[in-house]
């Protein structure tokens, strides 16, 4: 797919700048782009020479996906991509946004690829269909290949956590949730199985997926079979407005970064 959509510029790649070998320089386990969110990439150069930068998109059931890119720094036309590939030059860095006006919101994850010295993160962000409540996240590329990543969870008061896993290989995998109590460490309830398709993408409430866990807080072990299967993050929410309004409450987020256990 990759190579047809190279030669066919309305299948969704874009690429500025001649082509180079390229590392892969990690994953970034979740983005969003519509229904009120929005992502934007930035991708930089540390060197002193000019350095080649690569994105690809993936959805939730491990397909590439096409998303609504402009670059706010750039003379070019948005575009709608599932790949994305730039010359950076020496020392710069280049913002790449994604459109949050569609009402229907996709989700899932992205490769950052580059030559030396490229680096990058994303933020994501939530202004709602109004653009008002403005909300942002931070998502750092995943470059560890461990077997097992640990998230603390809040599900107290007026909190709750949501979580996202990517599947970074071509194969399905089952991902095991194990949640521990806070303070005793004890294993609450059975280890729950997370089926992902090959480079697929799950981001779920952790209370959708794990029962018994309301009103509690702790962590939770995702465990792959293999090692450099997956990437993890986690969301914490916490609500800025009084219970009584409900209706009208907004939440306030931030992103966890996941611990490596293994």
């Amino acid at each position: 797919m990759r190579l047809i959509a190279s030669l066919i510029l309305s299948l969704g790649f874009v690429a500025l700048g001649t082509a180079q070998s390229l590392s892969n320089l990690g994953s970034l386990a979740h983005f969003a782009s519509g229904g009120g969110w929005s992502t934007t990439f930035f991708l930089y150069n540390t060197g002193s020479t000019d350095a080649q930068v690569q994105l690809d998109f993936f959805d939730d059931k491990g397909n590439v996906a096409v998303i609504p890119l402009s670059f706010p720094q750039l003379l070019i036309p948005p575009i709608s991509a599932m790949e994305f590939v730039y010359t950076l030059k020496a020392g710069s860095v280049l913002t790449v946004l994604s459109d949050s006006s569609n009402t229907t919101s996709t989700t899932g994850w992205a490769q950052l690829r580059g030559s030396a010295n490229v680096n990058g993160y994303l933020i994501f962000r939530y202004a709602g269909t109004t653009g008002s409540g403005v909300q942002e996240a931070v998502v750092t590329p995943e470059t560890r290949s461990g077997k097992s990543y640990v998230i603390d969870f809040d599900n107290t008061q007026e909190r709750f956590t949501s979580f996202a896993i990517a599947n970074l290989t071509s194969e399905p995998v089952t991902v095991m949730a194990t949640v521990r109590d806070a303070v005793t460490g004890n294993v609450l309830g059975n280890a729950t199985a997370i089926p992902l398709v090959a480079m697929g993408h799950e981001a779920k409430l952790l209370s959708d997926v794990v029962t018994g866990i309301a009103s509690t807080s702790g962590t939770v072990e995702f465990a792959s079979p293999v090692a450099g299967q997956i990437s993890v993050l986690g969301l914490r929410f916490t609500q800025s407005s009084p219970a009584t309004q409900s209706s009208s409450a907004s939440y306030a987020f931030t992103s966890t970064p996941p611990i490596m256990k293994q």
